[in-house]
């Protein structure tokens, strides 16, 4: 199907679409219809709609013009050589582009409606703004693995710190560089090496810390102190690290209803414009 057809097609779906909003009792919108003229000549229409109103039946041709470019006044002078001949009927020209001004003011001399129908452009069924504000505030607790037993325990820090960094959808690069890394653990607690509970994390934060690199920074330092980690049990631990970080984003983003839009018609004319939902 070459491009023209599509188009006619495309007009006289929309051109449906308008009769089943209207109301009326109508006959279905046609295509690629023989109409002959007071000539004896047969005239193709591209659209035809016939339809009732007000116990009078009104019949529509509508030419349809698949250009690139504004259409010129002998196209609208040859319509109007169309609709002089067939009689009774009213004409509607559908272009993607627009008129030259010759066009219109031609057509407005004879009574012929010059329609722009097309599909929306990027941008064109935007129909409002979101502003949207993000505001992020969260602390880590990180721990510095003491080497000496991860090295007894066969535990590979740098391969946990690597996995680390591979399971983070962002900032991976400071977990492939960080000291303190993120622990799952069993519970709140740190322990001895006995196993008994010392304190909870939560309370240690109560402390005040031994180093405060930055404001948003806080560390403890200990001797002999463990989180207890489900598969490696007991986990020594030189530091915790607690650490905030602050985040403040605004965005606007589009509201566009173009995924349900599908055509723009407007009066070329009369400047009015309509959504084809």
């Amino acid at each position: 199907m070459d491009a023209n057809t599509k188009y006619e097609l495309f007009t006289q779906e929309v051109y449906q679409l308008l009769a089943t909003y209207s109301g009326s009792a109508t006959s279905s919108v046609q295509h690629n219809v023989k109409l002959k003229g007071k000539s004896g000549f047969e005239h193709q229409v591209d659209v035809y709609w016939e339809y009732e109103k007000d116990g009078k039946v009104h019949r529509v041709a509508i030419e349809c013009k698949n250009y690139n470019q504004k259409i010129p006044i002998g196209r609208v002078r040859d319509f109007f050589g169309v609709l002089y001949d067939i009689g009774n009927i009213k004409g509607i020209m559908a272009c993607k582009e627009g008129y030259q001004d010759g066009a219109k003011k031609y057509a407005d001399s004879y009574g012929i409606s010059l329609m722009e129908l097309r599909a929306p452009r990027d941008g064109e069924t935007v129909i409002g703004e979101l502003d949207m504000h993000f505001e992020t505030d969260v602390t880590r607790c990180l721990f510095l693995i003491n080497e000496k037993w991860a090295a007894k325990k066969s535990f590979d820090i740098n391969i946990y710190r690597e996995r680390t960094a591979m399971c983070s959808v962002q900032n991976s690069e400071k977990w492939r560089n960080a000291t303190h890394l993120p622990l799952s653990t069993v519970d709140d607690n740190i322990r001895n090496a006995d196993g008994c509970v010392l304190l909870s994390i939560e309370e240690l934060q109560k402390h005040k810390p031994d180093k405060h690199p930055d404001e948003n920074t806080n560390i403890y330092c200990f001797e002999d102190a463990y989180v207890k980690n489900e598969y490696w049990g007991l986990m020594k631990i030189d530091e915790i690290m607690f650490e905030r970080e602050y985040s403040k984003d605004e965005q606007t983003y589009s509201v566009d209803a173009g995924r349900f839009v599908r055509a723009i018609l407007a009066d070329a004319l009369g400047g009015e414009k309509m959504v084809i939902m």
